[in-house]
């Protein structure tokens, strides 16, 4: 912990306001308007390079190496003054996040009549979760316009399977009641490199919109020095993007880092050519320690002046408050003295609010509330609760107890099956297309259906024994043709009056045989279907958001599900259900028109997964810890037996006179393994292993990728006894 500064004579808190002019001098320092440098600045670019250079290592030698990164995280947080600032403390208490007060700054300092327009429209650019979005609506509000205002957004796909839990946010609260304005791209990753002019042009945005803003990053905890490299691709693709999605004199909003990379420099040389004016801005929200800044553009179509020795001298600018901030921060840290403490910034932000938040700010956070009611008016999504901390910090540390931790903590009562089918079809109905799709194969890397720390541990210990239900068979095949049929058996006889199919899995097999047989079965009521899951020994886990489709179509179809053994899933006593037959028809009909080889990756809407949630938990969970401990008991069978051996050599060559270091048996439990030694837990030399190559340990580089990481390392998650901190 931080130590605490010496009290007060008159017990009164060490914080205050910033004057007015103090926050005008700090505003000037964190604005580079390239028009103006120009007239001032030598413009040559032979030592650019060089400077750049010199740049890069006094960041690098800035940078300190702390042990304990939560500990200096919740530091940095903590002297991280941004709520000395009267307007950005009025602007937070409406939402907190820094997201919102960053592109709110931005707004305050560089006006602009496009909130003015007829019919306003602006689209967000890796947005997750989506706090410009709240921003750009503030805003809107407070423009007093008698226009219209429309919306669209991407960000890396909470929902998409493939990609790790590490590298997305999967924070959907802006996306599950708007689904219809978020584009994901043709994979359904959300990548947005994918989003191509094709795709722009098939979607009807290219051209159509007035701003745009541009919030990508990733984690580079430690890696200050590097973030340009890193995010480099990222930033090229939002502004070729940005590009193809402004309407002329259209503004764009861009955060960048450093401009010493190429292709950061070419970038720049782009926007000039782009737009009548290039300024950039560091938001008093943003953490004074990283290299982030915004690069705002306006008047999309004209053209500006831009060089290399303007980015060297904008870098300079910029890099020289971020050094002495990180020096402040470094040194109050090795001291343990801050001017404050965290009682003291709670109590201050507790004792303004009665006096800055206003009754129209009030409003303001309700009617923005309204927009985005999950989370604020309506429950967040129920996978939430299992992401509930850290994954970037815990994963590493919780792998090896992961599983077993969660099955002895995650609540054991079965939750009620009593949905009416009707009624949640008939909200259904309503819909467009059903089905959600990708060019890419499914992997299921993430499911919001089982903890993901634990989900992590499965795949790490044994991925072919935990399996995702359906994703073998999630891409259309139309090679068989009818040749799916072979694998169907049909029984009229064993149980007079009633009609038995089984289906072998096989694995040419798609989800769309499986619909098709499925219309039949409704049809013909069919009193039971067993499914067999050809080459499989344990039952299945529902992970990816097909296989929770499939579970809740099939509880729509079928009133018991039965799992007689190892791979083999038994449907019967069927419903009689109208809309059922109706969404089957669809669902048939829509894969019908599907491209061999597309991706099925859902059938139902996110919000009735959501409804489904605990029970597909429950499922899984009663499976997992059976599959658990049988796969465990296996293990350490063999571990035994191969401990057994390995005493055996050893009395031998202690028979024959051979010299053993006990160092070399200094673990009880350990065994011998390609030349390594293991204990039960899957540790090596006291760290976790899971493989061939220590290097699969190591932290993924690329940790937060929804387009926007919240503020990179710093986390300022200190539980309840700081209410005031903000989200990132």
């Amino acid at each position: 912990m931080v130590a605490v500064p010496a009290e007060d004579p008159d017990d009164k808190n060490p914080i205050k306001l910033l004057e007015e002019f103090k926050i005008k001098e700090i505003y000037e320092n964190y604005t580079y308007d390239f028009a103006s440098e120009r007239k001032t600045l030598k413009t040559d670019d032979s030592d650019a390079n060089f400077e750049f250079e010199e740049q890069t290592e006094r960041l690098r030698m800035s940078l300190g190496n702390h042990l304990d990164v939560r500990e200096f995280d919740s530091h940095t947080s903590l002297v991280h003054d941004f709520f000395r600032y009267r307007k950005v403390l009025e602007q937070s208490f409406i939402c907190r996040n820094k997201a919102f007060l960053k592109l709110c700054e931005i707004f305050d300092n560089f006006p602009t009549d496009i909130f003015q327009k007829k019919d306003f429209r602006s689209f967000h650019l890796c947005e997750g979760p989506g706090y410009f979005i709240e921003a750009t609506y503030y805003h809107f509000l407070r423009s007093k316009s008698p226009g219209t205002w429309s919306w669209a957004a991407n960000t890396l796909n909470p929902y998409f399977e493939n990609t790790s839990c590490l590298d997305k946010l999967v924070d959907d609260s802006h996306i599950r009641r708007h689904m219809n304005k978020w584009f994901f791209g043709p994979d359904d990753d959300g990548d947005v490199a994918k989003l191509t002019e094709k795709y722009l042009n098939e979607h009807k945005l290219s051209g159509t919109f007035d701003l745009v803003t541009a919030d990508g990053s990733t984690n580079t905890n430690g890696r200050e020095h590097e973030k340009e490299r890193i995010v480099a691709k990222i930033i090229r693709a939002e502004v070729q993007t940005a590009l193809q999605l402004l309407r002329t004199g259209g503004r764009l909003v861009l955060k960048v880092f450093r401009f010493c990379n190429p292709d950061t420099q070419d970038v720049m040389r782009v926007l000039a050519d782009n737009f009548s004016t290039i300024k950039a801005f560091k938001p008093i929200s943003s953490r004074p320690g990283s290299s982030e800044k915004y690069i705002i553009c306006d008047g999309f179509g004209g053209q500006c002046y831009m060089d290399k020795m303007l980015l060297v001298d904008c870098d300079e600018k910029y890099l020289s408050h971020q050094l002495i901030r990180i020096r402040y921060a470094n040194d109050t840290y090795a001291s343990r003295r801050v001017p404050y403490t965290w009682q003291n910034r709670n109590d201050f932000i507790a004792d303004q609010r009665p006096k800055l938040f206003t009754a129209q700010y009030a409003d303001y956070q309700k009617t923005i509330g309204k927009m985005f009611p999950i989370g604020v008016f309506e429950r967040r999504s129920p996978w939430m609760n299992l992401y509930g901390s850290n994954l970037i910090r815990r994963h590493q540390f919780d792998i090896p107890t992961a599983v077993e931790q969660y099955i002895n903590t995650a609540p054991v009562f079965e939750p009620p099956y009593d949905y009416n089918v009707p009624d949640v079809l008939e909200k259904f109905s309503k819909t467009g297309k059903i089905c959600v799709t990708s060019n890419v194969r499914l992997e299921t890397n993430d499911s919001f259906f089982i903890e993901p720390i634990a989900y992590l541990a499965i795949r790490h210990h044994e991925p072919k024994v935990y399996y995702d239900y359906f994703e073998k068979y999630a891409q259309i095949n139309r090679s068989l043709q009818d040749a799916w049929r072979d694998h169907l058996l049909v029984d009229n006889t064993s149980d007079p009056g009633k009609t038995h199919y089984k289906l072998e899995m096989h694995e040419s097999i798609s989800i769309e045989h499986v619909i098709i047989l499925l219309n039949e079965v409704f049809v013909n009521k069919v009193y039971s279907l067993t499914l067999v899951l050809a080459g499989e020994s344990t039952a299945p886990l529902y992970l990816s958001r097909l296989s929770a489709s499939m579970f809740v179509l099939m509880y729509m179809v079928y009133k018991s599900v039965e799992y007689r053994e190892p791979g083999v899933m038994y449907y019967s006593q069927p419903r009689s259900c109208g809309p059922v037959l109706h969404h089957l028809i669809r669902l048939r009909q829509e894969m019908s028109e599907m491209r061999d080889g597309t991706s099925v990756r859902s059938f139902l809407p996110i919000s009735l997964l959501a409804l489904y949630h605990s029970i597909i938990c429950f499922k899984n969970l009663g499976h997992l810890t059976s599959i658990y401990h049988k796969y465990q008991t296996a293990v350490n069978e063999k571990m035994d037996e191969e401990m057994e051996g390995i005493e055996g050599m050893v009395e031998e060559e202690e028979e024959e006179g051979q010299l053993v270091d006990d160092e070399d048996f200094d673990d009880a439990e350990s065994v011998s393994t390609t030349g390594s030694f293991y204990n039960r837990n899957g540790y090596r030399n006291g760290t976790p292993h899971y493989g061939q190559d220590d290097s699969e340990n190591e932290a993924p580089v690329f940790i937060g990728g929804n387009g926007r990481w919240q503020e990179d390392s710093e986390s300022e998650d200190d539980g309840e006894e700081n209410p005031f901190e903000m989200d990132e």
